[in-house]
């Protein structure tokens, strides 16, 4: 008897979550020109985009690079002329405006294209070493011309350095 009901639940699940014919349907018909997103949005919200993305995978509905994509020996050449002297908002505003920002992250990490750290280990030393015991200001004008009070108190923050409780003498 127990088997019977654990079959019937069963069966019950697995029709509220096997894929109908007219998702499938769907999918055969916007996977093309709708991200996995915009299916899960306007047609099938009771699928999560990761099992779109896996049935349509299934389907072998698979898309492949599109032009945009592609980064030409000239792009190339310019993100590597300019990485370095902007961020990828503004190469994207000012060089590609056909790319996305992930696009060029995506494009510069590939290809080992790394800024080098805001913070050498030199000054993260000193900031370890004397940050509890002054303010931002002070550290500024001490040690960290090259920064803004606002770069060192973030820099504190993330190395999770606290100002020490000045004492009242009296």
């Amino acid at each position: 008897m127990l088997h019977k009901n654990v079959r019937k639940v069963f069966e019950a699940h697995w029709e509220k979550v096997s894929w109908k014919k007219h998702e499938i349907n769907i999918l055969k018909k916007y996977w093309k020109t709708l991200t996995d997103i915009e299916i899960n949005e306007k047609y099938l919200p009771n699928r999560t985009e990761r099992a779109i993305r896996t049935r349509r995978f299934a389907l072998g509905l698979k898309k492949t690079m599109v032009h945009h994509q592609i980064w030409t020996p000239e792009e190339i050449a310019t993100l590597k002329e300019n990485y370095l002297k902007y961020n990828q908002r503004e190469l994207q505003q000012l060089f590609f405006p056909n790319k996305t920002i992930s696009q060029i992250k995506n494009a510069k990490m590939s290809r080992g294209l790394k800024k080098p750290p805001v913070w050498t280990n030199e000054e993260r030393g000193l900031l370890i070493d004397h940050g509890a015991d002054y303010s931002s200001t002070d550290l500024r004008k001490m040690f960290f011309k090259n920064k803004t009070t606002n770069q060192i108190a973030w820099m504190r923050k993330h190395l999770g350095i606290r100002r020490n409780k000045v004492k009242a003498h009296g």
